[in-house]
């Protein structure tokens, strides 16, 4: 706890005994204090996550979704041959919107997108699996979310 935390503590609990009138307990109690605190743990993160994403249009549904789902293979196919276990990707979104002409407003075709979330188990590996999910495609990447893998 720092020494910020610990004077407010401190500070808390002296007011509290302060403002208890003398024999304000009831016979029998054992008067006391009772302190609520929220502990605090810093680690540093040995994991990170990454979402990385695909795009598609095409004039149909149904093809943007194939077109999508095609992308979204080769970044998951690339992702693991940076080396990245298949159970750390994961299918995170598979989105489809029709593409509206602003003039006439009729549905001129459809974009469709899909995401996967990554856990890189090694912040030195971070680059080249990012490297690797953006030559493979991936037009949208977010991240990191750092993390430890001790959650104890």
């Amino acid at each position: 706890m720092s020494k910020a935390a610990q004077l407010v503590v401190v500070a808390a609990v002296a007011g509290a005994v302060l403002a208890l009138p003398a024999g304000a307990a009831e016979p029998g109690e054992i008067p006391g204090i009772t302190v609520t605190g929220t502990p605090a743990v810093r680690v540093a993160p040995d994991m990170a996550e990454w979402s990385f994403g695909v795009q598609a249009r095409a004039s149909t549904a149904r093809a943007a979704l194939r077109a999508a789902a095609a992308r979204s293979r080769a970044v998951v196919a690339a992702l693991r041959a940076a080396g990245v276990a298949r159970e750390d990707i994961q299918t995170q979104n598979v989105s489809l919107y029709p593409h509206v002409d602003d003039g006439t407003g009729k549905v001129e075709g459809f974009q469709a997108s899909s995401g996967v979330r990554v856990v890189v188990r090694s912040l030195g590996r971070v680059g080249a699996v990012v490297d690797a999910a953006a030559r493979a495609g991936a037009t949208d990447i977010f991240g990191p979310q750092l993390t430890t893998s001790n959650r104890e």
